[in-house]
Parts: structure tokens; C-alpha cells; sequence
């Protein structure tokens, strides 16, 4: 039986063929962590960083999770900042709030990759070398990366390590953050963006999100901050736009989920 997930909460993903028993006590823990409890009046998140792909961007939607999240946030007496190395496609609200910041870079993937024709494709873990001085430190990293390497199917067995490496380079950075790391949503197999791939996208989703509890429970048990934020589980087929990014209704589901996640207890 797998672990149940309810919405807007902030719980890891149930894998059964995937998670190994010596898991089990670290998952117990983490659901106990994160029961969600609202910001109290005046809390200071910090600064947090939206980091990814199209998706933190926000393609198809001005804003992306941003615009909900902001909302979120500040009904439950938040404050915080939105840093980042971009301050495109931010909507209305969020300029006029000072909060269109971030680093939802479309394309990229965990690291440099290559696309199935040929064509490079851009990785986080080597623009981290810059964009770490680019900006104040963060308290907060919101990570979602994966579905471009997997949808283009590049490397996806391996895919889990790319991440743990990014994981790891980025507590080298920012010993002190907490970092919220995504578990990744469902995908049409024959999506616009596939560009000629034809692996299983599901089953390198199912592989990638297990890789994603493993690399949380070791960084967990080396006394990091970190927590797994199950986005595979709130969001389906249906909350989807082109069969990959979100529609403008997914996107608000997201954003309500990463602001439970933050306003629970820190790790």
C-alpha cells in the first residue's frame, strides 16, 4: 500500500516497487515534519529561490506557481523575497510587489545535456558556478528539474545521480538553506516536446521521483535541511496545458502546495 497524499500538503511519493525498508522510518519522519501549519503573524521566510525549468518560469502562464504562492504567502502573514537571476514573465501583482524574481530557465536540464538530435541543451548544476554570486544567499531554494532530461530522454537511469550532484553542489554553496525539492509530475507520452524521443516517459518519471526519496533520506541523514514536496501526487493528466507544463488551474495547484510545504515546521 502506498503512502496516501492529500492535497495541498507536502508528502512523499508512494513507490512501493521502488523504496527500500531502511526508507521507511526516514518517510514516517518526514510526513510528521511537515504537518502544515500556517505562518504566524510577521514570520520571516527569508529569501526564497524558485529554481528550474519551463515550469518554474511559467510557460503558458504569466507568473507560473509564483503569482499563487505570493498570494498564498501573504495571506497567512508571511514575508519573505523572491531572488533569482530573472525577473521575466512575472504578472502584474508580482512586479508591483517587487517579487518578479526567480530562475525558471525553459529548456534546461539537471546538468549539460544533449538532445537525441544533437542539440545542447543547458544544465543547472554548471550555472550555479556563477549565478551563486550573482545574488543574496538564499534561506529557501524551491528545486523542480528533471522532465527535460527525461522527456528528451537523455541519460534517464542516470538521472537521479545528475540530481543528487546538484543537491550536493548546491549545499556547497548554501550549507545553512533549506531546500524544497519537487518530485516530478506525470507527462504525456507524446507530448510537443518530446523531439523525437521514444522512451517510457512514465516509468522514467516513476524512476526519477524513487531516485528523488533516496536522495532526500541520505541528505536528511547527513543533517541537511532538506524535504520532499510531492508535486507528482496533487497534480494529473488534466492539470496539464500540452502535456507537460501545467494549465493556468495546475499552476495554481502547485503554488498552494509549495506555500503549505514553507509554512510547515522547518526541519
Amino acid at each position: 500500500m502506498g503512502w496516501k497524499v492529500f492535497p495541498h500538503t507536502c508528502i512523499d511519493i508512494g513507490m512501493k516497487h521502488f523504496l527500500r525498508p531502511s526508507l521507511l522510518f526516514v518517510l514516517i519522519g518526514l510526513l510528521v515534519t511537515l504537518a502544515v501549519a500556517p505562518c504566524v503573524h510577521g514570520v520571516d521566510l527569508g529569501n526564497i529561490w524558485p529554481l528550474g525549468d519551463s515550469i518554474t518560469y511559467g510557460v503558458g502562464h504569466a507568473g507560473g506557481y509564483r503569482d499563487t504562492l505570493y498570494t498564498n504567502l501573504i495571506a497567512r502573514g508571511c514575508s519573505f523575497k523572491f531572488i533569482g537571476t530573472l525577473d521575466s514573465n512575472p504578472t502584474k501583482l508580482l512586479s508591483a510587489a517587487g517579487q518578479s524574481h526567480h530562475d525558471g530557465h525553459s529548456g534546461y536540464s539537471i546538468a549539460n545535456a544533449v538532445d537525441i538530435d544533437g542539440k545542447p541543451r543547458p544544465g543547472l548544476y554548471e550555472r550555479l558556478e556563477s549565478w551563486h554570486r550573482s545574488f543574496d544567499k538564499p534561506d529557501i531554494i524551491l528545486l523542480m528539474i528533471g522532465i527535460n532530461d527525461l522527456n528528451t530522454g537523455y541519460k534517464t537511469e542516470t538521472a537521479p545521480k545528475r540530481l543528487d550532484l546538484l543537491v550536493t553542489r548546491l549545499f556547497g554553496y548554501y550549507p545553512q538553506t533549506r531546500i524544497l525539492i519537487a518530485s516530478l509530475p506525470d507527462a504525456e507520452q507524446d507530448n510537443l516536446h518530446r523531439h523525437g524521443a521514444t522512451n517510457d516517459l512514465a516509468v522514467a518519471v516513476n524512476h526519477y521521483n524513487a531516485g528523488i526519496v533516496s536522495i532526500v533520506a541520505k541528505h536528511r541523514m547527513m543533517g541537511q535541511k532538506i524535504i520532499l514536496v510531492d508535486m507528482h501526487a496533487a497534480l494529473t493528466l488534466a492539470d496539464l496545458q500540452d502535456g507537460l507544463h501545467p494549465s493556468a488551474e495546475g499552476y495554481v495547484i502547485m503554488g498552494n502546495i509549495w506555500a503549505d510545504a514553507l509554512a510547515a515546521p522547518p526541519n
